[in-house]
């Protein structure tokens, strides 16, 4: 069964609809689904409304999590490739590996890390 839509045309300011727009260009969607998710979640409550904020940020930060993780072991994973011929080679190289170890160690561990911050995560 299709949903019923009501068909409307409504004036706005047009500093307004060109809020609107921009918004709506940056999410990537129409103006007419911008206008309906702003207005539905006016009606949303705040506990609602903050649950999506949780959420949100607990996305972003498994991302730059593991996004850091990714990088480190790349950037490791070079650093084993490199010439280490010269005494002042190996050494900086040795430092810089040091470094990166150090920096993977202050993420901790990963997993655990991620089950915390999905189960964090309100799905209710």
């Amino acid at each position: 069964m299709k949903e019923e839509i009501y068909r409307s045309q409504f004036r706005l300011p047009y500093e307004l609809y060109e809020k609107l727009k921009e918004a709506a260009d940056k999410s990537g969607s129409s103006v007419n689904a911008e206008l309906v998710l702003r207005l539905q979640q006016s009606f949303d409550n705040p506990d609602e409304q903050l649950k999506k904020i949780q959420n949100k940020l607990a996305v972003q930060e498994l991302k730059a999590m593991l996004s850091e993780a990714s990088l480190t072991v790349g950037m490791m994973n070079l650093l084993t490739k490199v010439d280490t011929q010269t005494p002042e080679t190996a050494e900086a190289a040795e430092e810089l590996f040091n470094s990166l170890r150090n920096r993977l160690a202050n993420l901790g561990d990963l997993e655990q890390r991620v089950e915390e911050i999905t189960s964090s995560i309100i799905t209710e």
